[in-house]
């Protein structure tokens, strides 16, 4: 646990102007609450996002984030995560695609994630970008817990690719889909 602290990179920010209604991830249409409280990270070498100011940012590895309440980062609770991932230019299977792809087969669909919605092309900070709706229904008998899952793909400028996977239990889902359209709206590629 402390090196997981040790490991945070996050700086203060101020959010954009709120507005009165959003839409999720899956297209649902949100009312905003009146002022949402963000902070920022800030990383001149890769990527800028903003992510609620009461979750925490960790490190544990190089090309790899994980954004989330700090009982769900660093403590064993289940609960909304954003793991962001990047594939440095010389790993990628290709290209976006190939490299989404990849990300699919060999993580949610192997774990037996179940997609909800067609790949949706789109564009995240200028660059082309993938988005898919997923989700886990769990065995109970095996202490597993369902997970509610939405993936992004983008193709930053250098060629290397990030991939956002967003995951929260269904009863927390409605409640951080907002967050989590939020952190991968507000992202800048620096690379």
């Amino acid at each position: 646990m402390a090196m997981a602290l040790a490991l945070l990179a996050a700086g203060c920010g101020t959010p954009p102007p709120a507005e009165t209604e959003a839409t999720a991830p899956d297209g649902a249409s949100v009312d905003l609450p009146a002022e949402v409280r963000m902070k920022q990270h800030e990383n001149q070498a890769a990527i800028d996002f903003l992510y609620p100011s009461d979750w925490l940012v960790i490190i544990p590895q190089q090309n790899f984030m994980a954004v989330g309440p700090t009982e769900t980062v660093v403590g064993d609770e289940p609960g909304p995560l954003m793991a962001i991932l990047r594939v440095p230019v010389i790993s990628v299977h290709g290209n976006l695609e190939g490299e989404f792809n990849h990300y699919l087969d060999f993580g949610p669909k192997r774990d037996g994630y179940i997609t909800l919605e067609d790949t949706v092309d789109f564009e995240l900070n200028g660059q082309p970008a993938k988005k898919i709706r997923m989700n886990y229904e769990a065995d109970p008998e095996e202490n597993e817990i369902s997970q509610e899952a939405w993936i992004v793909g983008a193709e930053a400028e250098s060629g290397a690719v990030y991939i956002f996977s967003a995951t929260a239990p269904p009863e927390d889902w409605e409640a951080n889909q907002l967050n989590f359209k939020l952190l991968v709206e507000s992202v800048e590629f620096n690379e």
